[in-house]
């Protein structure tokens, strides 16, 4: 399912990809990369329930005639390391990576003016805390139970850039951690709903505490 409305098209390198040489290969492959044009990189923190800094991090093709424009999403990640204009390779945060851009060759400039060379993500870290699929659609569905039933009282989303990548939100664990349930029963009825393979009340339970939800302790709440 594309996550991007036109005129962003995508390409999917989270599995793949672990080097902005990837990314740059491919808009090139795909012709969307000429000699002499730039690309951006964005990055948004995301913090995990456990406290860890993941990134999600993207690679924004120039601009085509047509007007389309080439997203590749890389894989999430906390660091990255680079060559420095003497040659030496240092680890960064992520977070130093947004708003960088780069040729054809990857010669980067950072949003401070630094120049880096040989991108690489070296530290991937899962935006999802390694949640498996049906995890995460736990843990969607409920959030999407308490927003409808007004029962939540702060975005659990975030945008990754409105300006470069309109309409693109990522599930940030570190405010679902702040996420509190009095009434778990009517949950557990919407997402038994889903007809997910293998869930149980006892896995939509471990699931939302291990997503750092808050849950009632009282027994004559969950009524």
């Amino acid at each position: 399912m594309s996550l991007l409305q036109y005129p962003y098209l995508e390409y999917d390198g989270r599995k793949t990809m672990r080097s902005l040489a990837d990314a740059l290969a491919k808009l090139g492959e795909l012709g969307n990369l000429s000699d002499g044009e730039k690309v951006e990189i964005r990055t948004t923190g995301i913090r995990l329930p456990d406290g860890r800094l993941s990134g999600v991090v993207s690679v924004l093709g120039p601009r085509q005639q047509d007007g389309t424009r080439m997203v590749i999403f890389m894989p999430p990640s906390a660091t990255f390391s680079a060559r420095t204009t003497l040659g030496d390779r240092q680890l960064y945060e992520i977070q130093e990576l947004d708003a960088a851009t780069s040729d054809p060759e990857g010669n980067v400039e950072l949003a401070n003016g630094q120049f880096l060379h040989q991108i690489k993500l070296v530290v991937p870290a899962p935006a999802f805390y390694n949640f498996t699929l049906t995890e995460h659609k736990i843990v969607m569905a409920t959030i999407r139970f308490l927003q409808r039933e007004g029962l939540l009282e702060h975005p659990c989303h975030r945008s990754v850039d409105e300006t470069l990548l309109p309409g693109l939100k990522v599930l940030d664990y570190g405010q679902v951690a702040k996420v509190q349930i009095k009434r778990l029963k009517p949950i557990v009825r919407f997402v038994m709903k889903l007809n997910l393979p293998g869930v149980t009340e006892t896995l939509i339970r471990a699931t939302l505490k291990r997503a750092g939800i808050q849950l009632s302790r009282a027994r004559a709440q969950f009524r």
